[in-house]
């Protein structure tokens, strides 16, 4: 079954909106491992409440363009409104980020730009493919754990 990794975050109710989308997307895919949750500062508006970020591995038989508009569906029914201010604070944010098991393929560049993401890809994609893609193996600098969100996040998981 295809392996996809998608990018979470979230700035507008984090706590209960990154939960709820977990268990939205696992009514339709298998989601296999999340990383470590992360609050980070906004992007292009310090004025805006800080995020948490994650990353999840999902598994899925569903063509990679059926995928992205279940993505599209959780973000919309969370109340993700998407603008052309790519800044904007969202309650909900789900981006594959990178494809593939042994053949495993970034597909969002945005992956090295943002240390968060690259950490918590890190985190979750075998050694092997970890060191050939060069991703960070530890927390960045600025990036807070938010062990209580990762905790509720794997509980969610254990549950089967």
């Amino acid at each position: 079954m295809p392996s996809y990794y998608l990018g979470v975050g979230g700035n507008l109710l984090p706590e209960e909106n990154l939960p709820r989308a977990l268990e939205l997307l696992r009514e339709k895919v298998m989601v296999r491992k999340t990383s470590q949750v992360y609050r980070t500062a906004p992007i292009g508006r310090q004025e805006q409440p800080g995020y948490l970020n994650c990353v999840w591995v999902v598994e899925t038989v569903l063509p990679e363009d059926e995928l992205k508009e279940l993505l599209a569906r959780i973000e919309r029914g969370l109340g993700r409104m998407r603008t052309a201010d790519r800044f904007a604070s969202r309650p909900i944010d789900l981006d594959i980020i990178a494809r593939g098991k042994n053949d495993f393929e970034i597909i969002d560049e945005d992956v090295f730009a943002r240390e968060f993401l690259a950490v918590c890809l890190g985190e979750v994609v075998p050694d092997e493919i970890r060191r050939r893609e060069g991703l960070a193996a530890a927390a960045g600098e600025g990036m807070e754990k938010a062990d209580a969100v990762t905790a509720r996040l794997r509980e969610i998981l254990d549950r089967g």
